[in-house]
């Protein structure tokens, strides 16, 4: 920073602080934030910000956390500002899977987006987001149920999954009455055997 504040200048950052946080969590979260010290203060860089740990929240499994307040405190000439996130930390998710042979642990990761995890009930939202995947591949009489654990002196929240596939449903036959318009054999193109 100049020693001295020059008028027209724009209001540079001179601090930026993470509120509500340990110093671990302080230093997780202080990646999602796009703002640097010294750079000059726009309202869209600090809106942007707060979407970026938003975001990160999300993405990295925290979704009951988000930035609770923005305090910005300038010096007498507008010329540094300092800026404190008030962060709302929730607790961070872990999912365990068991049972599962179709579809292995990493690719039901995958489903789990940030928009499930956005969801205003996501535990309830996975839970049937697998038992449609698991129909759609042919098991219409699978089931999951799911229990819940803390961890970490209770900072993760651990939800297990517990996912009885059932038997796979499969086309052993097929009859068709009335398709005379089209002809059976070509009605019955539509399916195949053991599909």
């Amino acid at each position: 920073f100049p020693s001295h504040d020059i008028e027209g200048m724009p209001t540079r950052i001179s601090r930026i602080k993470l509120g509500n946080v340990d110093k671990e969590q302080a230093a997780e979260f202080r990646r999602a934030i796009n703002l640097k010290v010294g750079e000059p203060f726009t309202r869209t860089a600090l809106e942007k910000s707060i979407n970026s740990l938003n975001e990160y929240f999300i993405s990295n499994q925290y979704p009951d956390s988000k930035v609770d307040e923005t305090n910005l405190n300038f010096n007498e000439t507008k010329s540094r500002v300092e800026i404190e996130f008030v962060l709302k930390v929730g607790k961070k998710y872990q999912f365990v899977f068991n049972g599962n042979s179709l579809f292995p642990s990493d690719v039901i990761r995958q489903w789990i987006t940030p928009d499930v995890l956005g969801q205003s009930d996501p535990i309830r939202y996975i839970q049937q987001l697998i038992l449609e995947r698991y129909k759609a591949a042919g098991y219409h009489f699978c089931e999951v149920s799911w229990t819940a654990e803390k961890n970490n002196a209770g900072k993760v929240q651990i939800y297990k999954f517990a996912i009885d596939e059932g038997s796979r449903v499969v086309i052993d036959s097929l009859i068709v009455n009335g398709a005379s318009e089209i002809g059976v054999s070509r009605f019955k193109k539509l399916f195949f055997e053991h599909g």
